[in-house]
């Protein structure tokens, strides 16, 4: 896993889906870091690999062999998960295969399972849709329209979740808000409430075009609040946050901001 990261590989996030289990198809040597990664995260027993040999892809008998592997590993789980994540690596780029046929027949054998096809793909860091990016979309479409809108803010694009005596959980409940990350979530269900969000708090790049898609597919707005340590920039933060949800989060911040401030001259 890349120490460029921070630890956090797409092994690490897509696993923070709670009640997902992970199944990459690739050849063995792409698997090896994120076996490693998972590993030294405490996540293997959510991750399985399907190794293809060249003689693998030659046959044709590359989508069949993942149908085939879905089987076998769900008769091989204890507990059939709530959602599927399976990755490919750049090999799959260049064979052009139709994951959305793949999906579309295992969802039909197993309705109870929710199927994505993600990408473990380097050869994509300068497109539009890197790995990361691509997957924190898979991600959070799971999250269903409900109709609903509650006093919830979503954060995405962080991987942990805010401090429970930080500004924004305390500020925002002052307020009436529930605060969610998706690290927060134990079980499937209670993820799914992110659905009912009035907004989301985009915390990082990696979750803008996820943003965007819940804009479009959930008619839950978003505002970008990349991480910084300007009291100026996070002033101007809670102002466009009062905007949006037109209610006075300025005020309750001062006490923060005056608090940031002293220890920022005290470091000086």
């Amino acid at each position: 896993m890349s120490a460029a990261h921070g630890g956090w590989g797409i092994v690490r996030i897509a696993a923070l889906v709670p009640e997902s289990y992970l199944l990459f198809v690739c050849p063995f040597a792409c698997g090896r870091h994120t076996a490693l990664g998972s590993i030294d995260n405490g996540i293997k027993n959510q991750v399985s690999y399907l190794f293809i040999t060249e003689g693998d892809i030659i046959s044709g008998d590359f989508e069949q062999m993942i149908l085939d592997g879905v089987d076998e590993l769900f008769e091989a789980l204890p507990k059939r998960p709530k959602v599927l994540f399976t990755f490919t690596s750049c090999l799959d780029d260049l064979l052009g295969t139709d994951h959305d046929a793949i999906n579309a027949e295992l969802s039909a054998k197993y309705p109870d399972v929710q199927f994505r096809h993600c990408k473990m793909n380097p050869i994509s860091l300068d497109s539009a849709l890197p790995p990361g990016v691509s997957l924190n979309m898979n991600m959070y479409s799971l999250l269903e329209k409900t109709g609903k809108k509650e006093k919830i803010v979503n954060v995405i694009g962080s991987n942990v979740t805010f401090p429970e005596d930080g500004d924004l959980k305390q500020i925002l409940r002052e307020k009436g808000y529930r605060v969610y990350n998706i690290s927060d979530f134990t079980t499937f269900a209670e993820f799914k409430h992110m659905s009912d969000a009035c907004l989301n708090i985009v915390a990082g790049p990696i979750a803008l075009k996820a943003a965007e898609q819940m804009e479009r597919e959930l008619d839950i707005p978003y505002m970008k609040a990349f991480v910084n340590y300007d009291p100026d920039e996070i002033a101007g933060f809670y102002q466009e946050l009062s905007d949006i949800l037109g209610e006075d989060f300025v005020t309750p911040s001062q006490k923060y901001r005056k608090t940031a401030i002293a220890k920022l001259e005290e470091a000086r």
